[in-house]
């Protein structure tokens, strides 16, 4: 805030503060928020807020907020309920309209039509089901869902994968690989429950529309693009050449769920998108 306040241009200049409100700072801020817009330090320092500063707090809820604070704020909320459909609504037009176009699709709505449909069929129930009866390794909000369903989707969705000429049965193929890892991909066992195992059967007993292999999970398989069938992760494992003059400690050993791991990565690197592998404390080392 300082070093803004001296910066010597009047260009706009936003100060956010991610986080819970802390009841000891807030009030601190308040003198910031009215008409003074003045910080006062305990060294008796003094940093005014100017009129192209502006300061936002993006918080979780006013749980330690005074009247003080919360009434010298202009509070904007954002309740999830449907804000998830707002959301796959842009994206449709942002990212699966301009794809149907570079895949020269003939009708370039029908994509978009098709997904649409396949968000309302899957993510209302499926999203009950998460809050309901499951209970993920970190805590997870209905946008995380969402966001991670969207992100892998846009990482398939190409003309490689999906041409102009691909049936619907294809895109919900990759629908449902893609709702599986954004749903269930941070669920393990968990206080004696293994939560993982129930998504799995959850999963294959409620939506049928789409055919998945019986043996195994419905995590051990992903979509071959050139076969447009499941294919088990287990294939993707390349044979590891041993040298005896180095430690094993040294060697990588693939597995399946590296080989999924992997995948997931290279996508959203390529996406310039976010991702965090989350684990238990004895996994990471092999990684």
């Amino acid at each position: 805030m300082r070093e803004l306040a001296n910066i010597p241009d009047d260009n706009p200049k936003w100060i956010l503060l991610d986080g819970d409100l802390d009841a000891n700072w807030v009030e601190s801020m308040n003198s910031v928020m009215d008409d003074s817009r003045l910080l006062t330090l305990p060294s008796n320092e003094r940093i005014r807020l100017l009129p192209h500063m502006k300061m936002i707090f993006e918080i979780r809820d006013l749980k330690y907020a005074t009247p003080a604070t919360a009434t010298r704020a202009g509070i904007l909320y954002v309740s999830e309920g449907r804000q998830w459909h707002n959301m796959v609504q842009s994206w449709l037009e942002r990212v699966v309209r301009p794809y149907a176009e570079k895949a020269k699709w003939k009708d370039p709505n029908q994509p978009v039509k098709w997904l649409s449909d396949m968000c309302d069929k899957y993510v209302p129930d499926t999203i009950f089901e998460m809050k309901k009866s499951f209970s993920h390794i970190t805590p997870l909000s209905t946008m995380n869902f969402i966001t991670t369903l969207t992100n892998i989707l846009e990482g398939v969705m190409n003309p490689e994968n999906l041409s102009n000429k691909s049936e619907q049965g294809l895109f919900e193929m990759y629908f449902v690989f893609a709702a599986i890892w954004a749903f269930g991909g941070a669920l393990v066992e968990k206080d004696g429950i293994n939560y993982r195992r129930n998504f799995d059967k959850w999963w294959k007993q409620t939506w049928t529309t789409v055919k998945l292999p019986g043996k195994g999970t419905v995590y051990d398989y992903f979509v071959n693009a050139k076969t447009g069938k499941f294919q088990p992760w287990a294939e993707l494992v390349a044979d590891v050449q041993f040298d005896s003059s180095k430690p094993m400690s040294s060697m990588f050993v693939p597995t399946a769920e590296t080989s999924s791991l992997r995948f997931f990565l290279d996508l959203m690197v390529d996406l310039h998108k976010p991702i965090m592998f989350v684990g238990g404390e004895y996994i990471w080392p092999g990684l």
